[in-house]
């Protein structure tokens, strides 16, 4: 294991400063890892210009091994990352460190992954401890989260506590690692497959976690490898950006489905009824009425089959 290599798998959609900020955090740690793939999803900015010049000057040949892959078109997510991490595998690395580009590891975050693994925790996919990137040390999830296949809800684990406290908490219980954050083995997509490109956005490490656990592999949460995690960044936040999270909010909806039938077929009826009828009362309550056309188109293209695939780009109008 003191020899394992790793492959790090960033995918990027026109915020290419997130994406420098995130390389500079992983050129930065005290062991870097042998082989970086920035995967970039037809960005409709300048971001393969940027992120080229930007490793040019600050991060000259040495002995991590960097690739720049540019998608034709953005498939969402899964399709995003999978070339990277095919990459990561013809290369013979024994991890993937799938990394989303805003999140910005800590210096030892590498060194902690390895040494979890070391360690005897034989975990097909582990997670970090992401923490808020704004300087405040709470805790976002403590290696991923549970979720509730009848109601459709996660909870994250330990949410809300301080990071200094992260040796104090139990072990938990996970229905499935962050994606902001997964550090697989290459046995884990070998045996199971890579991300689900069914999804477009969502649920494709919850998908990727549930295959994995039916194949015997187990999930586990690494303390010590701490990611800052500044979240909701392609995706946009509520209020802020309407029409991105429009489209947001139609695919966490359809993805939402789509596992269910998946993985839990007998529950959907129930489930659909309660995600529908829960998403409603949200909407009501907070009269966020433009979230009210993406989630019943998300039921009705589920319903006949249709696959919108909306990307992020809001040149146009997403639902008109």
């Amino acid at each position: 294991m003191g020899n394992a290599t790793t492959c790090v798998v960033v995918l990027n959609y026109g915020h290419w400063q997130a994406t420098c900020q995130c390389l500079d955090a992983l050129w930065a740690m005290d062991r870097t890892p042998e082989v970086v793939v920035v995967c970039d999803n037809a960005s409709p900015d300048d971001s393969v210009k940027r992120i080229r010049d930007h490793i040019d000057t600050h991060h000259p040949p040495s002995g991590v091994t960097f690739k720049l892959i540019e998608n034709p078109e953005n498939k969402g997510y899964a399709a995003g990352n999978n070339p990277g991490v095919r990459f990561g595998l013809d290369r013979g690395c024994d991890f993937i460190w799938i990394l989303n580009n805003d999140a910005c590891p800590d210096a030892t975050a590498l060194s902690a992954l390895l040494k979890c693994q070391e360690s005897g925790i034989d975990a097909g996919i582990v997670g970090s401890t992401l923490v808020y990137a704004d300087a405040s040390g709470i805790v976002q999830s403590a290696g991923g989260c549970r979720y509730n296949s009848w109601t459709t809800m996660f909870s994250a684990n330990h949410a809300g506590r301080h990071v200094d406290e992260v040796h104090d908490l139990p072990c938990v219980a996970l229905d499935y690692v962050s994606g902001a954050s997964m550090f697989c083995s290459r046995e884990v997509f070998e045996d199971v497959g890579l991300l689900s490109e069914e999804f477009f956005l969502f649920y494709e490490e919850l998908d990727l976690c549930c295959r994995a656990r039916k194949a015997g592999y187990s999930l586990a949460w690494c303390r010590d490898a701490v990611v800052f995690h500044e979240g909701a960044l392609s995706i946009g936040k509520p209020g802020q950006d309407k029409d991105r999270t429009a489209i947001a909010n139609y695919h966490e909806n359809l993805s939402t489905l789509i596992y269910t039938k998946k993985h839990h077929p007998w529950r959907l009826p129930v489930s659909m009824s309660v995600r529908f009828l829960g998403k409603l009362c949200v909407i009501m309550k907070t009269r966020q009425w433009y979230l009210l056309n993406p989630l019943s188109r998300a039921f009705l293209d589920f319903a006949t089959g249709r696959r919108y695939s909306r990307s992020m780009d809001t040149t146009r109008k997403p639902f008109p």
